[in-house]
């Protein structure tokens, strides 16, 4: 089965992916696709230690399905925390691109 590790910024708590090369994107996209268990404790691993460093809080896997064009979480919620808000999709950083403060702004 294949996986990926994701975590929370520690600064902002914004939802991150682990890559291949073991830095954070914020992109699931960007994600290393672990395809065996000696790949997934490597990037688990890379990615505790980034928590003892507290740039992230709480790395875990993630199980994936892979699609025609993308890979894609198994669970649900775990597919929601990749996609950013299901609620209020003006202020959805991760589907629009804009800026929070910017959009909280313009809806006062």
């Amino acid at each position: 089965m294949k996986s990926a590790i994701t975590a929370n910024r520690l600064t902002d708590g914004a939802v991150l992916f682990l890559t291949a090369v073991e830095t954070w994107s914020e992109k699931m996209a960007d994600a290393g696709v672990a395809t065996d268990q000696a790949t997934e404790d490597r990037l688990l691993k890379a990615g505790q230690v980034s928590a003892e460093a507290q740039h992230v809080v709480d790395p875990y896997v993630v199980p994936l399905i892979e699609g025609q064009d993308e890979i894609s979480p198994m669970d649900r919620r775990e597919r929601i925390r990749g996609t950013g808000p299901t609620v209020q999709q003006e202020f959805n950083t991760r589907r629009h691109g804009s800026d929070v403060g910017a959009a909280a702004e313009k809806g006062r």
